[in-house]
């Protein structure tokens, strides 16, 4: 025994640690030191807004980014999180954070009125308890999360040593987010980053712009669909086939007798017939080419001619021209003519039925850059050289130009302005210099 005391006085503590932990034993605090907890962000879920009980939302998968969110609309973010320290983390407050590009030291914090993304009223109640975890599962022993809605924080939760939970965000990215933007979210502790390591950051990628009839000011690409339902049948064509007289005529014939007893006149040769469309107004006077797609049973026997004429104001139109895909054409509204040419000689179906005709615009793109750009603290006005079509359709790329980290961001856009501000990583607007600045839209 004596011995044995002897070669213990001579173990450091990093081999008394090691002989507690050979047997099974807890190592007593004063052979590591203080106890620190060490927090680290694990992995993550993306889900939707769609459930009462926090754990049952439709959820993407573990750590799988989502693509494609849209703005305006409810979603999940829940967060993974564990204590792999020597210590408890003692009661504090969990926020959620976001950034643009993965960098949780300059990332912005999300609250109920946080520009760009916000926390919002979901359908589970606020502070309800997640019982079962989403995210894979971890070596640490779980513990309850929390579902945090409409508030800027969780409140305080402690998160013991050797423990994981989760926390849920219901959030909502508000007009300015941008079309096809990507953004990560981080898990912050008492208003600052986690002291370990964020493992799996959260990704989300905004919708692309969307369009429609009403609303041009949404895309590059105008898409707008006539569902024009129309038989081009003969009898309504001047000279025209009856319709119960499907037999085919030789060429030699001059005239027959249908079965109505009606004596019908007909010759080889050609018969046509129009249909014009309604006024297309596709909500503001743009350049771009042209494109339409013309769905109909097959033409035997027939051939057809697109035509099309447009104004600006609505009233004054120009003649109308030919359709050819890709013309370039600048107008607000716009009316197709389509005009059947029948070769009786050949003629093998009765009817011709269009169903869909798809018109489209594409608009070019109007890129507006600009250097060592001062952005006063309150933010700064761009007015752009080149204005564009379209105000939703905008997107700027700001590099700030310092020493420190800032994040630039943009709001009130309209189709020859939009403002400029630069925050610190806490979320202060300071001001600064926009080094370059480069804007992009349709």
């Amino acid at each position: 025994m004596e011995t044995f005391l002897n070669k213990l006085k001579q173990w450091k503590p990093i081999h008394l640690c090691w002989l507690f932990r050979k047997f099974g034993l807890p190592i007593p605090p004063y052979f590591i030191g203080a106890a620190n907890q060490v927090l680290d962000q694990r992995n993550y879920n993306i889900g939707d807004d769609d459930n009462a009980d926090p754990d049952l939302c439709t959820w993407d998968g573990n750590s799988t980014p989502r693509v494609g969110q849209a703005k305006e609309v409810n979603f999940m973010v829940r967060l993974q999180v564990a204590n792999d320290g020597t210590g408890d983390a003692a009661p504090g407050n969990w926020q959620l954070y976001y950034n643009t590009v993965d960098d949780e030291d300059t990332a912005i914090q999300v609250t109920t009125i946080s520009g760009v993304v916000a926390i919002t009223n979901g359908t589970p109640n606020d502070q309800v308890n997640c019982n079962s975890l989403v995210c894979s599962d971890q070596a640490e022993e779980w513990s309850d999360g929390i579902f945090t809605d409409a508030s800027d924080e969780s409140g305080e939760r402690d998160l013991d040593q050797a423990h994981f939970t989760e926390y849920q965000f219901c959030v909502q990215f508000d007009t300015t987010a941008g079309g096809k933007i990507d953004y990560y979210f981080y898990l912050f502790f008492n208003g600052a980053k986690l002291n370990g390591t964020y493992d799996n950051v959260a990704k989300v990628t905004t919708a692309a712009i969307d369009i429609s009839p009403d609303d041009v000011s949404s895309a590059s690409e105008i898409v707008l669909s006539l569902q024009i339902i129309r038989i081009f049948n003969f009898n309504d064509l001047d000279g025209g086939f009856f319709i119960d007289s499907i037999e085919r005529m030789d060429d030699s014939e001059t005239d027959r007798m249908n079965d109505s007893a009606t004596e019908r006149m007909w010759t080889p040769g050609y018969n046509s017939g129009s249909l014009e469309t309604e006024v297309i107004d596709v909500g503001a006077i743009v350049t771009g080419a042209l494109y339409l797609d013309l769905i109909s049973t097959d033409f035997l026997g027939a051939e057809y001619l697109i035509e099309y004429k447009t104004s600006t104001n609505g009233s004054d139109y120009t003649s109308y021209a030919v359709f050819v895909n890709g013309v370039s054409v600048n107008f607000r509204y716009i009316i197709f003519k389509i005009t059947l040419i029948v070769d009786r000689s050949n003629y093998l179906q009765n009817n011709i039925k269009i169903t869909g005709l798809y018109f489209s615009v594409d608009l070019p793109t109007i890129i507006n850059e600009y250097v060592n750009q001062t952005i006063d603290v309150g933010g700064t006005v761009i007015t752009f050289a080149k204005p564009y079509t379209t105000a939703a359709s905008i997107g700027a790329e700001i590099t700030p130009l310092s020493a420190v980290a800032l994040i630039p961001t943009y709001d009130t856009v309209t189709k020859t302005t939009l403002k400029i501000y630069l925050f610190d990583k806490d979320g202060v607007d300071v001001g600064g210099t926009a080094g370059k600045i480069k804007i992009t839209g349709f």
